[in-house]
């Protein structure tokens, strides 16, 4: 049974996928030089999110966590890291600490 649904918008219309709690949702929006990654998954009964800076369509490198936790409802905001390396200013141009 679907626990969790995703929708994309494109020139081709909108579309959408679903995901249990087994299986999870992950989410994956690249452009040619950065991407991110949305996965949502159950844990001990709660739904939580990782949200990953990735590459993009044009680069494999390095893959930048910025938040992982539970999603449920309260206003949460947690920065997985605070100094950028060189990897993430180029996935994250602007990228600073407090920023």
């Amino acid at each position: 049974m679907a626990h969790f649904r995703g929708t994309v918008q494109g020139i081709r219309g909108q579309a959408s996928r679903l995901g249990s709690k087994a299986s999870g949702l992950e989410i994956t929006a690249n452009g040619w030089d950065g991407g991110v990654t949305v996965r949502l998954y159950e844990r001990n009964g709660k739904d939580w999110a990782r949200i990953t800076l990735t590459g993009g369509s044009g680069y494999s490198g390095a893959q930048f966590d910025i938040f992982n936790g539970p999603i449920d409802g309260e206003a949460r905001a947690v920065l997985l890291r605070t100094r950028p390396t060189d990897a993430h200013s180029q996935l994250w141009p602007g990228f600073a600490p407090g920023a």
